[in-house]
């Protein structure tokens, strides 16, 4: 039998089957779906296969930097790397990807390094942008100095 379910909002879920034998018995599987953000009319996902169609979906951003720890402040002076190329494109392929590391400072390129020159707790914001010209952000909170994390 084929299920379809729609969610309303992206997120992560866990997808729990049970199924049942004629004499009781059952047995479950769960499976992860992270479902992406403004998935609009003409995209379509079949539970049989597990597969998407084109659709309108934005892509996803995705920070990674050890900074994003508060057991590991960034120093002032100190260059932070972080890297957006673990970000998932909602249509072929990414084109961009814009930095905003929270102290009027941007860069561009999908990894990128910034040194900050004053002790705070600042917001780092990652925009990608698709060929299907889809947009993702992603925030995280870096704290630079003894300045303590939030």
């Amino acid at each position: 039998e084929i299920v379809q379910h729609t969610f309303t909002d992206g997120g992560y879920y866990v997808v729990t089957l049970t199924v049942t034998d004629e004499s009781g018995l059952k047995a479950q599987t769960h499976l992860g779906v992270n479902v992406l953000p403004g998935h609009s009319n003409g995209g379509s996902c079949s539970g049989s296969t597990g597969s998407c169609g084109d659709g309108n979906i934005n892509p996803l951003a995705i920070i990674t930097s050890k900074y994003f720890s508060c057991t590991s402040n960034g120093q002032v002076g100190q260059a932070i790397t972080m890297d957006g190329s673990a970000s998932r494109p909602g249509v072929g392929k990414m084109v961009s990807y814009h930095w905003d590391f929270g102290d009027g400072s941007t860069e561009v390129g999908a990894a990128v390094s910034h040194v900050y020159s004053v002790p705070n707790t600042y917001v780092i914001t990652l925009t990608v942008v698709d060929e299907g010209g889809g947009v993702g952000t992603a925030k995280g909170a870096i704290s630079i100095g003894n300045v303590a994390c939030y």
